[in-house]
This record gives structure tokens, sequence and C-alpha cells, in this order.
């Protein structure tokens, strides 16, 4: 979490400065109004007091860019957890039924419902993309922009597919022809190129989080993070 120190850096500065300037400050008012001898002594008195109010001023300019730096890092790290989060619960859905294991399930009174394809969601990605807390100018950020934005056409495009199939699903009369539906999509949907290509947007937003913004999650996040693209933790390695 380097902005934090960043951040406290400039507020430790600032406070410093703060202090110092007070103390200047205070000095030049006691000369000021305690020495008998006016002329000599309220030059140097003013003097220290304009002295320690600059150093006040800049005290409090540099105290609030930290709490900005922090601020402004804290809201980049709740969109990072929330698009983490999203991002793992989209997994968790394609990992599930109908898109693995059974189509369909009975209810109490005997008759066949169809599981409907999921609908992925997008929300923290659309956050990210519309906050305007990423510099599109430095090119590690751009890299993560392009990276959230291709993941979330490639959502719109699955989601848009699957809405297709359920709702030709939901126009079928015989179960038997519905679950015979639901078992060929689910049998050719992961090898078509809408399928591959949300999996790779998905893993390189993974690799993007994991890269640059690992702070942001748990470790038990990023443990699921490297289950899913194929890699294993480093041993020994500290989270």
């Amino acid at each position: 979490m380097d902005y934090y120190w960043r951040g406290r850096t400039w507020v430790f500065v600032g406070t410093i400065l703060f202090a110092v300037g007070g103390l200047i400050a205070t000095y030049g008012w006691n000369m000021w109004s305690q020495q008998t001898e006016k002329k000599i002594c309220t030059r140097k008195g003013v003097w220290d007091i304009i002295r320690g109010t600059i150093f006040v001023a800049l005290a409090g300019l540099l105290t609030t860019h930290g709490w900005n730096v922090i601020s402004l890092e804290e809201q980049r790290n709740n969109l990072i957890r929330a698009t983490a989060q999203e991002l793992l619960m989209n997994v968790q859905r394609l990992e599930s039924p109908p898109i693995k294991g059974e189509v369909s399930y009975k209810k109490e009174n005997g008759s066949v419902v169809l599981r409907p394809f999921p609908t992925l969601k997008a929300d923290a990605l659309n956050a990210i993309m519309s906050s305007g807390l990423w510099d599109i100018g430095n090119k590690r950020e751009k890299e993560f922009l392009y990276a959230i934005e291709a993941y979330e056409r490639k959502i719109g495009l699955a989601n848009y597919i699957f809405d297709e199939y359920n709702e030709s699903a939901l126009n079928k009369i015989d179960p038997n022809e519905k679950i015979a539906s639901a078992k060929k999509f689910q049998e050719v949907a992961p090898g078509k190129d809408y399928f591959k290509s949300l999996k790779n947007a998905q893993n390189e937003v993974i690799t993007q989080i994991l890269g640059d913004y690992k702070w942001s999650i748990p470790p038990k996040e990023r443990k699921l993070f490297l289950q899913i693209i194929g890699e294993k933790p480093s041993v020994g390695k500290s989270e």
C-alpha cells in the first residue's frame, strides 16, 4: 500500500511545518508585543510572523494533499476490491449449472424446470470505467483500463447470447426437447469463440490485478485468482 506511505508522508511533513510555523509566528508575536524598543523589534517580529504564517499555509496545503492522496487511493482500492469480488462471482456462475452439471431440476409436483443460463455482472467494471480515478496517460493504468473494457464487452456479448438461448428455450413446449437443447448448448458453448474470449479477458483482468493491485485484495482471493489462471502461489512467499 505505497499510496498510504506517500499520503502519510505528506501529512507528516505538513504537520511538522505547521508546528514549526506556529512556533516561529508565536515567537514573532511575543517579540513584537513584549519588547519596549518597538521600532527595532517590530521589524524582526513582523518578519517572524510572516515566515511562520507562510509555513502554516504551506503545511495546510501539504496536509490536504496528503489526505487527498489517501482518499483517492482508498476509492480506487474499494473499486478494485469490488471488481475482484464480482469477477469471482462470475467465475462461479460459469462453473455452476447449467453451464456445468444439471441443466434442469424437478419441482415438488414433478414438473421439470429448465435452469436458465446466467447473467454475468459488470457493475464494478462499469464503476471503474466511469470513475475517472485512473489516468489514461499512464501506460500501466491505460493497460488496466483496456483490460477492464475488454472484459466488460465480452460479458455483454456472453449475456446477449445467453439471453437469446434462454428466450428460445422458453418457447419450446416439450420438456424433453428443452432438456436436449440445454444439454446441446452446454456442450458446445465452451468451445465457441465468444466463450473463449470471455475467459481470456477475465484472466487478463486477474493478471492486471495481481500485478499492480495485489495489495487491494485479501490473500484468500489472491489464491483463488492464481488457481483460476493456472498458477501456483510461490512456496514460502508471504501473502
